[in-house]
């Protein structure tokens, strides 16, 4: 992904305006296992690598935990699907309807004559 991504950015501007911390941790399959543990909350992935979604999902599952796409819709960990197919919320079922207010806050125009970012 690159870095001026402008969805990228809003999402990253958006969670650290809304989130008590933010941490961006480079390696997926730990952050679902922090999540699945319980040591952190929720967190958020735009375009993942596909390589660790099925297992990070199936983790966050067993735990009890949900995934949703970023519209909040199901999120489908199968591995084939495009890029813009790979982002999601994952938490603690109380802690998802935040984070995805959040990333649709992201998602809106900044003002007269912002463009609206697509998650």
């Amino acid at each position: 992904m690159a870095r001026d991504d402008p969805v990228a950015r809003a999402l990253k501007d958006g969670l650290e305006g809304g989130a008590r911390r933010v941490l961006q941790l480079w390696a997926p399959l730990l952050t679902w296992s922090l999540l699945a543990c319980g040591l952190i909350d929720g967190f958020v992935g735009y375009r993942a690598e596909e390589i660790d979604l099925p297992a990070g999902s199936l983790l966050a599952t067993e735990a009890g935990l949900v995934v949703r796409a970023l519209d909040g819709s199901g999120f489908d960990a199968r591995i084939g699907q495009p890029d813009t197919a790979r982002s999601y919320v994952a938490g603690r079922a109380e802690i998802v309807p935040h984070l995805l207010d959040l990333v649709a806050r992201a998602a809106r125009p900044a003002g007269p004559g912002g463009a609206a970012a697509r998650p």
